[in-house]
């Protein structure tokens, strides 16, 4: 059996593991044994800049992670804002009466506002969990030629995995985009009831705008520390991101 007939790689570099390759991975019980990517999507990658966990394989570069993720985050910021726009616009455009002229019986257009938001951070979940999960990639690294795996056995993700490094890496997204109009929301829902916004309500709206980017900050930098370029979401969720071998072909 070939190296590459061991890790499950195909049509990929079949040179020959040195002893000092072989050692080093024994030595590395955390890491997989196989690493499954015949699903392959088309796309790009860089030449390699270090040993990966197996022939063939490469573990990630930053610049090509950081595009990967900017691809995803801006396919997920614009659906965010667009759909966040079309619900402002409902409610101010004329087809609902102003706001300070609703009373208490249009305190369910609001209520339905925010169900909306929430449900459209539940469709993104869906999606790209399911994509991670059966794909084994996002849009952003199927672009790229990259791929989200179990950093133990080098195979898909499940899907409970798959959603909690969704939860890590791209719920703070439309959180980021959306938490103004649900705080917008909110405040003229309680207005409805004649009750006056607490105190801790700013600080609320403050912190959700600047949590988001001080968790990505986070993760960037944990990132860059990790020679495989394992950030603390990928820690977290026991994954890793991979791509095949080569030159950009």
């Amino acid at each position: 059996m070939t190296s590459d007939e061991r890790y499950g790689i195909t049509d990929l570099d079949s040179r020959p593991r040195s002893d000092g390759e072989a050692d080093a991975m024994d030595d590395d019980t955390d890491e997989a044994t196989e690493w499954d990517l015949e699903a392959e999507p088309a796309g790009r990658t860089l030449a390699p800049a270090a040993d990966g966990p197996a022939p063939g394989v490469r573990y990630v570069e930053f610049p090509l992670r950081a595009a990967a993720f900017a691809l995803d985050a801006v396919l997920l910021i614009v659906i965010s804002d667009y759909a966040s726009r079309a619900l402002y616009s409902f409610i101010f455009s004329g087809v609902l009466p102003p706001p300070w002229q609703q009373g208490p019986g249009y305190q369910f257009l609001y209520l339905a506002v925010v169900a909306a938001v929430v449900a459209m951070v539940a469709i993104q979940a869906i999606v790209l969990t399911y994509l991670i999960r059966v794909f084994r990639a996002t849009p952003g690294q199927m672009a790229f030629g990259l791929f989200t795996l179990s950093m133990r056995s080098g195979h898909a993700l499940t899907g409970s995995t798959a959603f909690f490094r969704w939860l890590l890496l791209f719920a703070p997204l439309p959180v980021l985009v959306a938490g103004p109009l649900v705080m917008t929301v909110l405040s003229q829902f309680l207005s409805f009831g004649g009750l006056s916004l607490p105190g801790w309500f700013a600080i609320v709206a403050t912190v959700s705008q600047l949590a988001p980017v001080a968790w990505f900050v986070v993760l960037i930098v944990s990132v860059l520390l990790d020679e495989r370029g394992r950030g603390l979401h990928d820690y977290l969720s026991g994954s890793v991101v991979v791509r095949r071998a080569g030159p950009p072909s």
